[in-house]
């Protein structure tokens, strides 16, 4: 149409009013070829001035076209990470249709893709929690199930909209669709990060007060320990982290905010 999504969603509702009143006045009779003035008046009112304004984002932008459409229209989350993807033994479209002569069953798998309809039910014991989910590819989806213990390591990256590396088994069955047992998850934007964390020194209190506040946020995101005279470290792959937000702030209110960088 020549505008951007955004300046036609600033002016739509005015546009349906307009539309609304123009409709019912023509229902009343009240304009006629006799009102020639009521009718400019009219006419000029139903006028919309649409603005110029920038495009929503992208993954805006495609989130809407899901909720209105049910599909992405003009692309897909997954497009900036088709690179990572690609290098990939398996994909989701490939597990998803893998049958049990492909020798697959109960093999571990890595692949990335899109978590969906993330939730959460009493197991059978009713004690703890499973998580069950959908990963979508590009093209398909699988289904996944998380044991509790897996589901509570990881519940901070298991939500909807999440772009996410997968690691654990491929279950296939006759009388369902496959599905992966997951052992671990990633954010596919930290697959080959490292953190590097410049502290004091590689005494046992600085180690202690790294490990303090790493221990809370498992993932596979290794760090690398770096001291004044930038000798590095790597720490044991037991300290790899998620590098959520709120870890990489823990750490630069620690260590100070151009001691950590995450590359």
């Amino acid at each position: 149409m020549g505008y951007t999504r955004a300046s036609l969603l600033d002016v739509y509702e005015k546009a349906i009013e307009v539309s609304q009143k123009s409709r019912k006045s023509r229902e009343a009779g009240q304009l006629s070829l006799f009102d020639f003035d009521d009718a400019q008046t009219a006419l000029q009112s139903a006028v919309i001035r649409i603005p110029t304004l920038p495009e929503m984002s992208t993954k805006i932008l495609l989130q809407r076209e899901r909720d209105a459409t049910g599909l992405y229209l003009s692309g897909h989350p997954l497009d900036a990470f088709e690179k990572t993807l690609k290098k990939m033994r398996f994909s989701v479209e490939s597990l998803a249709e893998a049958e049990e002569q492909s020798g697959l069953d109960n093999c571990s798998v890595t692949v990335g893709g899109m978590l969906n309809q993330c939730k959460q039910r009493p197991s059978r014991g009713g004690q703890s929690l499973l998580g069950l989910g959908v990963l979508e590819g590009i093209a398909g989806s699988i289904e996944l199930m998380l044991f509790p213990k897996t589901l509570q390591q990881y519940s901070g990256l298991f939500y909807d909209e999440n772009v996410v590396l997968i690691r654990g088994k491929l279950s296939i069955r006759e009388d369902r669709a496959n599905s992966i047992l997951v052992d671990s998850i990633e954010s596919l934007a930290d697959v080959g990060k490292t953190l590097y964390l410049r502290i004091p020194s590689f005494g046992k209190t600085d180690l202690d007060a790294v490990r303090a506040l790493t221990v809370h946020y498992p993932g596979s995101v290794p760090i690398v320990l770096v001291d004044p005279k930038r000798v590095a470290k790597g720490a044991s792959k037991s300290w790899n982290v998620d590098p959520s937000d709120s870890l990489l702030t823990a750490l630069k209110n620690a260590f100070g905010e151009g001691n950590v960088v995450l590359r």
